[in-house]
């Protein structure tokens, strides 16, 4: 711990002095950043969220969680939980300022989708569809309004040159995150972002039916449609491609990514703590909490937390001993409500979705369609965790408690009337991607420079092609 805080150059990547008490700060994804995210783990921080800077006049000594470092300087935070930390030594290097861009994960949306629509256009001589790059996608962006919501249109000629397609790209975001896309300042902060983009839509599958459209010898309408307001209530995608077939109905092809920017391990939650919600939450799993509601009713009136701990003890009893059950029927009927629940929160029942994470210039995809049968090799149980600030549960290899599968935990978020609200947070483990992931490419810098700013940002997969030479897109129309 202390080689890591104490070989620190100076400040490359934000200044905490630069910005008010309760900025916001995501660790870095630099090295030391990286090792300092390690340590804040194994104490229980919250690192998957960004965390504020706290003033020594707004916490008392006993309510610090962990110290790190051993420097003379010293600055506290807390993470999205409440829990509050210090570090005592520089913070060169190991924060980047998070409160500079409303939500990457909507903008990123944004960004698969103005990728989806340059590799559905992006059409080459020899029948060939040309590789997406940054500047691909910023190309897209500059048609766009600066902010709402817009479409926009090209028509591209089929191989044969006797059909066109119309390809059409719908943008909706919130107000906020389209702003943020659409400002040129961003470009730098969001380079990671494009490089996923680009590596996502040069894949194997965007690939092959990029090509179908081109080689079919039809007039298709296609649209790409990124749409993660729609996404919050009706379903879990949040880009999208459909065509409308020879009977005029509009079909969604197999490129429906429910997308995740960064180290994000959330991917479903329940809200409050009433009784009805517990109901809800535990029901997904198996397990019956209504012998336990008078109880927790009572607890609930005096300390709601206390009471959440007193739900999630019994429930993670009730799971662990469901799972090591003699009759293996029983077991099966266990581990199935699990994979149900998991399949549920990550797709709402959807097995045409993939969760789609971009991580540093890359991407994994996890697909749930087959995991009870896959489950049904691991060995699993339950703990209830009593050491962190807030309840937890983790379902995870009985060998090996690292090996988690998912973790349940309870949330605690503050309205703006001061009121707190209670969120049950579903999150996947490791085991949870080594038993879904299907695949997932890296990415390495390469020269591009960037339309909008002029900077080069990286846009070529490792073992790629050069980037091949702009295709006519036709004629381009926008939509009124």
């Amino acid at each position: 711990m202390r080689d890591l805080l104490d070989r620190l150059d100076q400040l490359d990547e934000a200044s905490i002095a630069n910005y008010p008490m309760g900025s916001l700060y995501a660790v870095s994804d630099s090295s030391k950043g990286q090792g300092l995210n390690s340590i804040l783990q194994q104490n229980g921080i919250v690192t998957s969220e960004p965390m504020a800077s706290v003033g020594p006049d707004e916490y008392e000594p006993d309510e610090v969680v962990a110290t790190i470092g051993n420097g003379r300087s010293e600055q506290a935070f807390r993470d999205a939980d409440g829990q509050l930390w210090v570090l005592k030594g520089s913070s060169a290097g190991l924060f980047v300022h998070a409160g500079k861009l409303a939500n990457r994960g909507e903008i990123a949306e944004g960004i698969l989708g103005a990728a989806m629509f340059a590799k559905f256009t992006k059409r080459q001589p020899g029948e060939e569809i040309g590789a997406v790059g940054a500047g691909d996608i910023t190309n897209v962006l500059a048609k766009l309004k600066s902010v709402g919501t817009d479409e926009y249109q090209v028509e591209v000629q089929d191989s044969n040159n006797r059909y066109a397609d119309l390809v059409t790209f719908r943008l909706v975001l919130k107000t906020k995150p389209y702003q943020d896309l659409m400002n040129p300042e961003n470009q730098d902060a969001l380079k990671g972002e494009y490089s996923s983009a680009a590596a996502y839509v040069n894949s194997a599958r965007a690939e092959r039916y990029s090509k179908y459209f081109y080689l079919n010898g039809r007039a298709d309408q296609i649209k790409i449609i990124a749409d993660g307001a729609a996404s919050e209530t009706e379903s879990k995608v949040d880009v999208w491609v459909a065509v409308m077939d020879k009977n005029g109905d509009t079909k969604r092809l197999k490129l429906n990514a429910s997308l995740k920017a960064g180290p994000v391990k959330q991917f479903g939650q329940v809200g409050g703590s009433e009784s009805g919600s517990m109901i809800k939450l535990w029901n997904y799993f198996g397990v019956d909490v209504t012998p336990w509601l008078k109880e927790y009713e009572v607890a609930r009136g005096k300390d709601q937390f206390e009471a959440m701990s007193y739900m999630y003890e019994n429930v993670a009893a009730t799971l662990a001993k469901g799972l090591k059950r003699a009759d293996p029927r029983q077991e099966v009927g266990f581990v199935a409500h699990i994979a149900d629940a998991v399949t549920f929160f990550a797709t709402l029942g959807d097995p045409n979705v993939e969760l789609v994470q971009f991580d540093k210039g890359g991407f994994k995809i996890l697909r749930f369609g087959n995991l009870l049968e896959k489950l049904k090799t691991v060995d699993l149980t339950a703990t209830f965790s009593d050491s962190k600030a807030r309840p937890e549960i983790t379902i995870h290899d009985v060998h090996n408690p690292k090996k988690i599968l998912i973790t349940v935990r309870c949330k605690i978020e503050t309205k703006k009337n001061g009121d707190l609200y209670v969120r049950n947070i579903i999150e996947k483990g490791k085991l949870l991607e080594e038993l879904t992931q299907v695949q997932t490419t890296a990415w390495e810098p390469a020269g591009e420079p960037n339309v909008l700013t002029g900077k080069k940002v990286a846009i070529r997969p490792i073992g790629a092609a050069p980037k091949p030479k702009k295709a006519d897109l036709g004629r381009e129309r926008r939509s009124q």
